[in-house]
């Protein structure tokens, strides 16, 4: 009885309450300020030195996500990482969480592994990709957070440039900061979209001395932001004006520069199935410089004649990989199969998909009437085909636009999931 009654008491002072099975009592707090030693470097072979955690209250269980680099283990019971890495990491963000019955902590620790000489070589992300873009006019409260779930990537909608190479002031930052913020937690990577006129890019990459400010200014953007990477979606660099050239002078320097500092850069390009300036305008030797290429694969009214109101049909697509993998030497890994969450009319007038939903629209087809126009879309059905074409020819899917989608049943995001069996 005494043994019984001293342990209550040792509970109750040092520790807030205890009760069977080490959880925390009614009324203890969740856990909170969790924090590691942070950035860290490592080496492959060589064993680090242990990373404990700093946190307050009780703490029943540790986690990260995604999987540490491997040789290196996270002691689920202290939080305590060690071990000794056993292949070259580029930098990522792990998020730690410390946990109780209550709730969690969580904070993202920043770890690179780097070869035996102690040099990075960039090792690029080939793992399938799901994207999302969110525009800085939209609301983060919009999106429900189980969503983040369903994507591995999201680039915040738009950093704009000058054509001297500085760069404008972002749009909505408490916005940028709250989106980051829910993406990062769950283990989604984060980026930054660079995007524009087309005339001040023309103006900017015709310039050396503007083209390198443009790149020192973007890579201080990412570190500042600790951010993973660069979206460019320059629309469009054309043969016609010279831009194609300077387009890829100025992609080389911005991956390269992306890529020492264990960056990766995607581009967001033309469908190209028209012939012309803008599908000549991206040169293949560009392929080699970027990542990954999210092929916006939409607003094409007219362009399928066997369904001429469809801007994005499942056609469309299939001609679209078509010439980029055919002609342009695309190769699957870097492939980004684009799909939109919105429709368009006859006018060319666009409507996003969850208000065509919210009008009593059919998930399952894709029309849908909103006001007096009917709105052609790509509905749960054509979205899970295009997700399977995604799989087979390519290496992911991107989504123009994260809030357009809905946030229960019906939505697109969660059909491609589904269908291509990832658990969210």
């Amino acid at each position: 009885m005494k043994q019984t009654l001293l342990t209550l008491l040792i509970c109750s002072v040092l520790f807030y309450g205890c009760k069977k099975g080490g959880e925390p009592a009614p009324g203890v707090p969740a856990p909170s300020g969790l924090s590691y030693a942070n950035p860290n470097a490592f080496t492959v072979g060589k064993a680090i030195t242990d990373l404990k955690p700093v946190v307050s209250g009780i703490v029943t269980t540790y986690t990260v996500t995604p999987a540490l680099p491997s040789g290196l283990i996270l002691n689920a019971g202290t939080g305590i990482i060690s071990g000794t890495p056993t292949t070259v990491t580029a930098q990522n963000t792990f998020n730690v969480s410390a946990t109780n019955s209550i709730g969690s902590t969580t904070f993202g620790l920043i770890i690179t592994v780097n070869n035996s000489t102690g040099q990075f070589t960039y090792v690029p992300d080939n793992s399938f990709k799901i994207i999302a873009y969110f525009p800085s006019y939209r609301s983060p409260d919009s999106v429900d957070a189980s969503k983040y779930k369903m994507i591995t990537h999201l680039f915040y909608a738009f950093l704009t440039p000058n054509a001297n190479g500085s760069l404008n002031t972002l749009p909505e930052p408490a916005r940028f900061n709250q989106v980051i913020s829910k993406a990062r937690s769950n283990g989604v990577k984060v980026g930054i979209s660079v995007s524009g006129a087309s005339s001040v890019f023309v103006s900017l990459a015709a310039n050396a001395a503007s083209r390198t400010t443009l790149v020192k200014n973007i890579l201080a953007f990412v570190k500042q932001n600790n951010l993973d990477g660069v979206d460019m979606d320059w629309e469009y660099p054309r043969t016609t004006d010279g831009s194609d050239v300077t387009y890829t002078a100025l992609i080389k320097e911005l991956s390269d520069t992306l890529h020492n500092n264990n960056k990766y850069l995607s581009a967001a390009v033309t469908p190209a199935v028209y012939a012309g300036s803008v599908r000549d305008g991206f040169k293949t030797e560009n392929i080699g410089y970027i990542d990954f290429i999210n092929l916006m694969m939409y607003d094409g009214v007219g362009w399928d004649k066997s369904a001429p109101k469809q801007h994005a049909s499942y056609n469309m697509t299939v001609a679209s990989l078509d010439i980029w993998q055919n002609t342009k030497g695309l190769p699957k890994e870097k492939t980004i199969v684009g799909i939109p969450s919105y429709g368009r009319n006859s006018a060319n007038l666009s409507a996003g998909y969850r208000a065509l939903m919210a009008a009593g629209g059919n998930s399952n087809i894709d029309s849908a009437m909103l006001g007096s126009s009917m709105y052609y879309y790509n509905g749960t059905k054509t979205v899970k085909n295009k997700a399977i074409l995604a799989k087979q020819r390519g290496n992911g899917i991107m989504m123009w636009e994260f809030y357009f989608d809905t946030n229960g049943s019906n939505s697109l995001l969660k059909a491609a999931n589904d269908t291509l069996g990832r658990s969210y």
